[in-house]
């Protein structure tokens, strides 16, 4: 698998990754608000169903409360400790309790009358039917300090089904001085029913189940739901859970559990109510159906995207591949083409200067090569030369020094001598040069002495039609080796003579740079050829003359190179070429 391949999958999967975690985020955080909601929800409620609850054991109480107190009440009450007639006096208290309490409270479906003791005396039932009562309450109510009486309310079981019951004792007072006694005790009450789990689910907004230990009493639960979870029912009486998750039916729910009280005041039963979750489940489905969606989008995008991305950065690398594939190969002309400033396109720009000095390092060891061969053949003729021109030379200084050879002549024998001379410093000079070896005595030179020196090459025969013109400031003068920049300049005004085959003309001008001197050389020959321009300055270059070895240029640059100088031309086909040399001044 390619880079590409690998990169672009590598991208795909991390916006699958990250549209995924999105996805299952979103759902933790919406179900998770809406828990929180729904508990708070459950909390608010707490108040409400409290007040529904006691609502109708206060109307109890409060009726049972204004019966109890009144001398009637007393009066018939007291039957059961005067007459003489038990079975008459209890049939008698029924009948007053069942008028009385029957008709401020009808919502009462048992009532109860005992004796100061809590044994239950008369019992019945108002719109229920089949209850078996107890011998006696649970609790007796007592009297608070002051004598006021206590009332009591709180749930009851009778028989296998379930009541809220209130409780008021009847007091009377004693002919001496004292608290006063309990005479007998009113109860009424009312069974709790599903219609009461009803009314407690409307104020909660919500589903209401009552327990007694692990039995199920009253529920808003519709009838044949499946069997309660274990973990559901209170696992004890007067247990007060917090908010938890259960599942009815295939349906969540959040379960608040709260604790439901005796007469006595002990936990006997549990309330549980419960807050759907089916609405908050369903907007966490339908923010993923639309994830799923966006995720598709997104994946899509993303994978266009991935594309371009990957294109962006793989597609340079492949060039790159490429191009140092060709480098390895020798091609050095294969440049890679720059088109951003990015971190790619620095690495293109790198590569492309690495190639350029790889190939310029190569063209140097190449022509390293070529001046080590020139080297070792000219070693050889530079001893074969060196005897040769001295007996020219030692032959032509003894003709001009000779009193006998006409004075007219001593100036050619002269310019022989110069002539031998030049040779031998040339040769010395082109060995040095392909051994590398090129020792500088540099010192301040008038240009002016330079330029002369070298238009000693225009006395040669066959450039008597080459016409000289100097231009610009003889004055100046340059830090330079006299011989070896006369020499240089010769060469290049012998290029110029032979480009125009000895018929032009010939410019030198000197001028002031800044910190160099530039010494020009023009003509105006036809230009130097363009398969040449690139590397006119290479050993062995050479075309449109009759004669030469292509060292000249080569020479001339690494001789003004060596003095920390510069050398360009400009050439333009039919109008001539321009050689500049540019040399430090001197101070």
């Amino acid at each position: 698998m390619n880079l590409r391949a690998k990169l672009f999958l590598f991208l795909i999967a991390l916006v699958a990754a990250l549209v995924l975690l999105a996805a299952v985020v979103s759902n933790r955080v919406v179900v998770e608000e809406a828990q929180a909601r729904l508990a708070q929800q459950l909390a608010a409620a707490e108040p409400l169903y409290r007040s529904v609850w006691e609502s109708r054991t206060r109307l109890l109480a409060g009726a049972i409360e204004s019966i109890a107190g009144t001398d009637y009440v007393k009066r018939v009450l007291g039957l059961l400790y005067d007459s003489p007639d038990p079975v008459a006096a209890r049939e008698t208290v029924r009948d007053l309790a069942r008028e009385l309490l029957g008709r401020q409270l009808d919502q009462a479906d048992v009532l109860f009358v005992t004796d100061g003791e809590g044994r239950i005396v008369v019992a019945d039932t108002l719109k229920v039917r089949g209850i078996s009562f107890p011998a006696r309450l649970p609790a007796t109510p007592g009297l608070q300090e002051g004598g006021q009486p206590v009332t009591r309310t709180g749930l009851q079981l009778l028989g296998n089904r379930l009541f809220q019951l209130a409780s008021v004792p009847v007091l009377v007072h004693g002919a001496q001085a004292g608290p006063p006694k309990v005479m007998a005790i009113l109860a009424a009450g009312y069974e709790v029913t599903p219609e009461v789990a009803t009314s407690l689910g409307r104020a909660t907004l919500g589903h209401v189940l009552i327990f007694v230990g692990e039995t199920l009493y009253a529920s808003t639960l519709p009838s044949g739901q499946e069997p309660l979870p274990a973990h559901l029912v209170p696992a004890a009486e007067g247990e007060k859970r917090a908010s938890r998750k259960v599942e009815l039916a295939g349906q969540r729910y959040l379960a608040f559990t709260e604790p439901l009280r005796g007469l006595t005041g002990q936990p006997i039963g549990s309330l549980v109510l419960l807050q759907s979750l089916e609405s908050a489940v369903h907007l966490a489905w339908a923010i993923q159906r639309w994830l799923i969606l966006l995720g598709v989008g997104t994946l899509l995008l993303g994978g266009f995207l991935s594309f371009i991305l990957t294109r962006a950065i793989v597609t340079p690398l492949e060039r790159l591949d490429r191009a140092a594939a060709e480098l390895g190969r020798g091609n050095y002309d294969y440049g890679i083409g720059v088109t951003g400033r990015d971190e790619v396109g620095r690495l293109a720009e790198t590569f492309n200067q690495m190639r350029v000095s790889l190939q310029g390092t190569q063209q140097e060891l190449i022509q390293r090569e070529r001046l080590s061969a020139i080297g070792q053949t000219v070693g050889s003729i530079v001893h074969d030369l060196r005897n040769p021109l001295t007996i020219i030379r030692l032959g032509v200084e003894y003709m001009r020094d000779d009193p006998a050879v006409a004075s007219q002549y001593r100036q050619e024998f002269q310019d022989l001598s110069e002539a031998c001379n030049r040779m031998e410093t040339m040769v010395q000079e082109l060995l040095e040069f392909s051994r590398g070896e090129a020792p500088l005595e540099t010192g301040p030179v008038p240009v002016g002495q330079i330029i002369q020196e070298a238009l000693g090459i225009l006395r040669q025969p066959g450039v008597d039609h080459v016409r000289v013109e100097v231009r610009g400031d003889m004055s100046l003068k340059v830090l330079a080796d006299h011989g070896r920049i006369s020499r240089a300049l010769v060469n290049l005004i012998r290029n110029a003579v032979e480009a125009m085959e000895g018929k032009g003309k010939v410019e030198l001008r000197a001028q002031a740079a800044g910190p160099v001197v530039q010494l020009e050389v023009s003509d105006n020959g036809p230009g130097i050829p363009f398969s040449i321009r690139e590397k006119i300055f290479e050993p062995f270059v050479t075309a449109g003359k009759r004669g030469g070895t292509g060292l000249g240029l080569t020479i001339v640059k690494k001789v003004v190179e060596d003095h920390k100088g510069r050398i360009f031309f400009e050439t333009e086909s039919g109008v001539g070429t321009r050689f500049v040399v540019e040399l430090p001044a001197a101070a």
